[in-house]
This record gives C-alpha cells, sequence and structure tokens, in this order.
C-alpha cells in the first residue's frame, strides 16, 4: 500500500477504536496513530494531512519499518550497552516516540533497552543495575531520516535541528 492508500485508509472510522488511537496532533498538519501491541501503545503510522499520505514507522512485531542501515550511527551504537535492539531495528521497549513537528522536522526516542527501574515490580524487586540505551534521530514529514540514529543525548541532538531543518527542505 503506498502512502496515498495508507492515508485513506487510516480514515476509516476503525482507527479511532481501540487497539487504535485515533489521531495524535504533533503540529503542522502532522498526526501519528497508535496501536496497543503487546499491551503498549505504540507509535505506528506518521500521518501527513497537508500532503495525505500517512507512513508506517513500525510493523506488528515492532520493527521499525521505515529506517535503513544507511539511517544508524553504528559506530556510536557500539558505545552503548544493551544495544542489540539496534541491529535489528527493535522497538521491543515501549519508549519509541516522536516529538512535536517544527519547521518541518521532529525528533524521535528510540529505547533500545530501558533503564533498570523498567523491570522493578511495584514491591520493588526485579530491578536491574543499568542506565536506558537510547538512540535519537530527526525525520521529514515523509519518515525520511534527515539526521541518522545516533548515541547521543536529548540536549546534543536539539543542537542539531537547523541541520535538520535545512536537510529536510532540500
Amino acid at each position: 500500500m503506498n502512502a496515498k492508500e495508507l492515508y485513506r485508509e487510516l480514515q476509516n472510522p476503525m482507527y479511532d477504536e481501540y487497539p487504535y488511537s485515533g489521531l495524535k496532533d504533533l503540529g503542522e498538519g502532522m498526526a501519528v496513530v497508535e496501536e496497543v501491541i503487546y499491551n503498549y501503545w505504540r507509535e505506528r503510522f506518521l500521518v501527513n494531512h497537508e500532503a495525505a499520505e500517512a507512513y508506517e514507522l513500525m510493523d506488528r512485531d515492532l520493527t521499525l519499518t521505515f529506517l535503513t542501515e544507511d539511517d544508524v550511527d553504528w559506530d556510536g551504537v557500539e558505545t552503548l550497552k544493551n544495544n542489540r535492539n539496534a541491529y535489528s531495528f527493535s522497538a521491543y521497549y515501549q519508549i519509541f516516540g516522536l516529538y512535536k513537528f517544527v519547521n518541518g522536522v521532529t525528533l524521535v526516542r528510540w529505547t533500545l533497552y530501558p533503564d533498570g527501574m523498567y523491570f522493578m515490580d511495584e514491591d520493588g524487586y526485579g530491578m536491574e543495575d543499568n542506565e536506558e540505551s537510547v538512540l535519537y534521530g530527526f525525520i521529514d514529514k515523509k519518515a525520511r531520516v534527515v539526521i541518522p540514529f545516533q548515541a547521543k543525548s536529548e540536549r546534543e541532538m536539539k543542537t542539531l535541528r537547523a541541520e535538520a531543518e535545512q536537510r529536510a527542505m532540500n
């Protein structure tokens, strides 16, 4: 299904009901459709109302479908502990999310492995002693990566916003 056909499909009322969330506004005529997969809400489809197009971000197996090998800084991935999900483009851990669009681009957070508190039960047992492993990248309104996913902090990535905006205009 191409981007125009997917957009038309996502206008179906079924996407306003569980296990879907309807359209969550991301600004600038952009939205995301969430779906419950493995008991968590997942940002599954990017919707561009201005172009009347939509793009799959991940499939039902939680594989990021909009990425290619060139869209990831693999040297940075190698510096992270618990990085194996990067190599299979897996968004298994629920914190995969898009920020608001500003000047045609958005920052995307991809959690490869959560911090140790993720594994803790209500009594405090099961916690692991680890920091989270996260990659950030910028995408444009057609879900194209304009700044590759990198093992940098959110603050460091925000310094690349102007470059991302420039690349999205080209």
